[in-house]
């Protein structure tokens, strides 16, 4: 894999020539194993390699094919490659040694801008048709590679990261809105609009688009939309379904094992990810590989008090599926000393950018620095699971049957699921009607009184100023817990580009900083068109939640992690707990936090204040105070006090309360 950079010029007056250097120093804290330029009418691409395939150490790019007059610079690997050799006439010489680039580059001769529709894999690339004056950029299906541009009256800029093109702009500046929905949105979410970025005039590629920049402008393109084209799948019986499943579920897995290191796994004790796991296992004994598996597990000695359907500690579940497997070797992190608030700055350094994933993200460090210290090139996942193998939930199955008026169904699945759970059918029924009962009626019967911002940490005038709440109610960022979706509102769900865009921001530049790529074949755009195409019963039926991967991986799985009805991992139960030794200084950071004044013009600090009044009152346990909101401030405080935006928020906080000096950082 790669970062990629690049100034394409339209202007002769513009000289690109002085950012080569610049751009390359401001990579900053990423490893690359190979940095390699190309330039020619003042215009240049740049790629920094990471050497995770055998192809790759192959990779020349950027790279420029003189017969069609096309400049190459990619992050890429490409996993349909067998595939791609029949179709693209590949002779079978070549096809141990043809890179990944060279493959993206017989595509686009042979389909042109259809190219990526061809493609599967993890990529972003860019080629500059000099042929035909055009410049044509890609982002992949799902977005599991960061594409940032700009483009001004002189040159179209790109780059895999963010820093780099800061330095192009003329001038810096955060973008308000988009912070204003950071600090406004609820749970992890970062961005409401996906094609944005933190920076004014620096945007994203959304992912599955493609791009074309050409004397007539600028054109987006959107080459997948598996909801309008994948087909229905009906097959005769649910063996059918479940072969056919296993059978593309397999090769998603079997693909991303290809490296030329260690293979890796982030292993719970769940379906997804054990799933994955298991899978992997079998298909690296074939070539006498073992499967390296890093597994959180939370501080010992603490007494959880979870609710009894969760559980803090899987090693169980775990040991069972190393067991079963059988060629899995399990290394146990618990992270000791690691805690939400000393991870701050090394986090917002990779991610650049405030983040949110505040309860996950300072294990997930660690478990990538354990993983590549392992000699882990591939890190595998099942983070998107719960989308598509294993996606089914009773509630929402119940509002999809009312809606297509199958009673005799709902009462039938009501009984069985009573059976299942071992819950009583009055319950379950009860449950079931309040969830089914129309929500337009629900909300006229019990207004929901609720604030829907009470944490949102955004100044209230911004919040008016950007119209979040009309915005957010009407994106479904702010939604009534006695509202439930049906099948196909949660199938729209799948591909979308927000959820798509985060996680690819956070597992590129993870794979970056750690030289070790993150894959997961729960995200395979195959499997995603898969389970799209199946039949609402493939995946809830007989009182059976997530039924697709519970009976697919019979005697594949443990049965006791197979069929675990009752529990589920909590990964971050204790999270809280860690930041008992640094309570004292989070409060000192925040005193002098409020002091400068620094967070006055985005934030409302009237709530960060009355949050840090109960943190200090040591009679209070930490639970007692919003210690999240608290930690994503200081996040967020340590982001924008970077020296570049100092002068600029210094003139916004003058111009909004010139009757409080703001006191210099």
């Amino acid at each position: 894999m790669s970062a990629i950079w690049g100034i394409i010029n339209n202007n002769g007056d513009f000289d690109s020539s002085k950012y080569i250097q610049p751009m390359q120093d401001a990579l900053g804290v990423y490893k690359l194993d190979s940095i390699n330029t190309w330039m020619k009418n003042n215009s240049f691409m740049g790629c920094g390699l990471q050497f995770i395939t055998s192809e790759s150490l192959h990779e020349k790019l950027p790279y420029y094919d003189v017969d069609g007059k096309l400049a190459i610079t990619a992050d890429a690997i490409i996993d349909n490659r067998e595939e791609l050799f029949k179709t693209l006439c590949v002779d079978i010489g070549g096809q141990q040694v043809i890179t990944d680039s060279e493959l993206i580059i017989l595509a686009y001769k042979k389909w042109g801008k259809r190219c990526p529709e061809y493609l599967v894999g993890d990529f972003t690339f860019v080629i500059w048709d000099e042929g035909n004056d055009e410049i044509f950029c890609v982002r992949d299906h799902v977005g599991a590679r960061t594409f940032y541009y700009l483009i001004n009256d002189y040159a179209f800029s790109f780059c895999t990261l963010l820093k780099p093109l800061t330095l192009i702009l003329d001038k810096i500046e955060l973008n308000e809105r988009w912070i204003t929905d950071f600090l406004s949105l609820p749970g992890v979410i970062h961005q409401s609009e996906f094609k944005e970025t933190i920076y004014n005039n620096i945007f994203q590629l959304p992912p599955a688009h493609s791009m074309t920049i050409s004397n007539k402008g600028v054109s987006l393109h959107k080459y997948w939309n598996p909801q309008k084209e994948v087909m229905p799948l009906k097959l005769k019986t649910d063996d059918d379904y479940y072969k056919a499943f296993l059978s593309v579920f397999r090769e998603a897995v079997r693909c991303r094992l290809r490296c030329n290191g260690e293979v890796g796994i982030t292993l719970s004790g769940g379906l997804d990810s054990g799933s994955v796991a298991t899978i992997a296992a079998e298909e690296l004994k074939k070539t006498e590989r073992r499967l390296k598996a890093f597994s959180f597990i939370p501080l010992s000695g603490i007494e959880y008090n979870l609710p009894k359907d969760r559980i803090a500690d899987e090693s169980e579940y775990i040991n069972l599926i190393k067991n079963k497997a059988g060629n899995i070797d399990v290394t146990y992190c618990r992270c000791e000393g690691q805690d939400s608030y000393n991870k701050i700055d090394k986090l917002t350094q990779i991610f650049e950018q405030p983040y949110k994933t505040i309860e996950n993200a300072h294990w997930a460090d660690e478990l990538y620095k354990t993983a590549a210290n392992n000699g882990c090139k591939i890190i595998l996942s099942g983070q998107y699971g719960n989308t598509t193998i294993s996606f089914g939930e009773f509630l929402a199955y119940m509002v999809t049957l009312i809606k297509k008026g199958r009673i005799h169904k709902i009462i039938k699945e009501i009984n069985d699921f009573s059976k299942v759970m071992r819950l009583p059918r009055k319950y379950v029924s009860k449950v079931v009607i309040s969830a089914i009962f129309p929500y337009r009626i629900k909300r006229l019967i019990r207004p929901n009184k609720e604030d829907k911002f009470r944490d949102a940490l955004a100044r209230g005038e911004l919040l008016k100023k950007w119209d979040v709440k009309r915005r957010f109610e009407k994106d479904g960022f702010i939604t009534a817990k006695t509202r439930f979706y049906d099948f196909k509102k949660l199938r729209e769900m799948v591909t979308n580009p927000i959820a798509f865009t985060q996680i690819g921001m956070m597992e590129t530049k993870n794979a970056l900083a750690y030289n070790i790529l993150t894959r997961d074949p729960t995200k395979d755009k195959r499997i995603i068109e898969f389970c799209l195409s199946l039949p609402d019963e493939q995946f809830v039926s007989n009182g059976i939640q997530r039924r697709l991967i519970r009976n697919s991986m019979k005697g594949i799985l443990p049965e006791k992690v197979r069929m675990n009805l009752y529990q589920r991992g909590i990964q971050y139960a204790d999270w809280i707990y860690r930041l008992i030794n640094s309570r004292d200084g989070i409060i000192k950071e925040l005193e002098i936090i409020r002091k400068n004044k620094l967070l006055d013009y985005y934030v409302d600090v009237e709530k960060i204040d009355k949050e840090l009044e109960l943190l200090k009152d040591k009679s209070i346990d930490i639970k007692g105070c919003n210690i999240r909101m608290l930690i994503i401030s200081i996040v967020f405080a340590r982001f924008i006090k970077n020296e570049q935006f100092t002068l600029s928020l210094l003139t916004k906080y003058e111009e909004m309360r010139p009757e409080r000096p703001l006191v210099e950082p």
